[in-house]
């Protein structure tokens, strides 16, 4: 009778064991129960991501410096992702780039950034422009190729203004980015911000102000999109970066989620016919952020 008893045990521990393992398990209990724990979101996060690793294995990967960066901090957080030719590949070259000085700090990197602006009346011709944004703001020495997008001279001042020196003519220019609508200028405009907050280069409490406001702006932007996006990956991940992870929504992982390409391991942006780097980096890592909820995540500094 006792073994009996005990094959019906280690049966039922069994059974258990393999209802644990599969993503049945949630449902196979109470889910709201599960929620406490964070199970749920494991287990609705886990498979999508662990076919993700699968991007970071292809052989003819192509990755740009912010590509790259978004790649070494989803390693910092789930070391499945790493993948060792790859960064051998690639370290050399990107510690060249002054935006590596997002992953270490800047620690190796001697950057000499000139203002091509004296006043404020300087300034105004600039705005005058229609083009204003296309890196004309600073001079950046040894680092002109490496500006793509048309704020990069911006940001890269913000990055490096304990070196370099920050002012107010300097925060009017910054203050360019924002317009308002929670774009892609609005979410490099608070990009700025944290680099300033990071180096501690200007008033702490405007940057707060100022912050808290571009956020709202951000939110607003996701509660109204409906469609999935690299911009919509990327406001979730930039919130977290700015410590307001707790106003990221599960409708809008649950977006993410359901637009992960199965045949190519990633995500595409909307409008375009393949899966490209910045828009897959950006979805998992707001789906790894969400999967370990906390308020913010690790911005600057990342050593590795």
């Amino acid at each position: 009778m006792k073994t009996e008893k005990r094959k019906i045990l280690v049966f039922l521990i069994a059974a258990f064991l393999m209802l644990i393992a599969s993503d049945g398990f949630l449902y196979f209990f109470c889910p709201n129960a599960i929620w406490i724990f964070g199970a749920q979101k494991y287990f609705q996060n886990a498979p999508v991501l662990l076919q993700a690793r699968k991007f970071y294995q292809n052989e003819n990967i192509q990755l740009k410096i912010d590509e790259y960066i978004l790649w070494r901090k989803i390693v910092q957080l789930d070391g499945g992702f790493e993948n060792k030719k790859l960064k051998e590949g690639y370290e050399k070259e990107t510690r060249k780039n002054p935006f590596y000085g997002m992953l270490d700090g800047g620690a190796d990197l001697n950057v000499d950034i000139k203002r091509n602006f004296e006043n404020v009346d300087d300034l105004k011709n600039f705005v005058s422009d229609n083009e204003y944004l296309e890196n004309r703001f600073y001079e950046i020495e040894g680092g002109k190729e490496y500006l793509e997008d048309p704020w990069d001279d911006v940001l890269l001042k913000a990055l490096y203004c304990k070196s370099t020196g920050y002012d107010g003519l300097d925060w009017k220019v910054m203050g360019l980015l924002n317009d308002g609508k929670g774009g892609y200028l609005d979410t490099h405009f608070l990009l700025g911000l944290l680099f300033l907050e990071n180096g501690k280069c200007f008033d702490e409490a405007e940057i707060k102000k100022v912050k808290s406001r571009v956020i709202d702006e951000i939110v607003l932007a996701q509660e109204r999109d409906e469609k999935f996006s690299d911009l919509y990956a990327e406001r979730i991940v930039f919130l977290y970066w700015a410590g307001e992870g707790e106003k990221v929504e599960k409708e809008w992982i649950n977006l993410i989620q359901a637009n992960f390409q199965n045949e190519s391991n990633g995500w595409q942006d909307i409008g375009r016919s393949e899966v490209d780097a910045h828009t897959t980096g950006m979805a998992i890592l707001a789906l790894e952020y969400f999967l370990k909820n906390p308020k913010s995540q690790l911005f600057l500094e990342l050593k590795q």
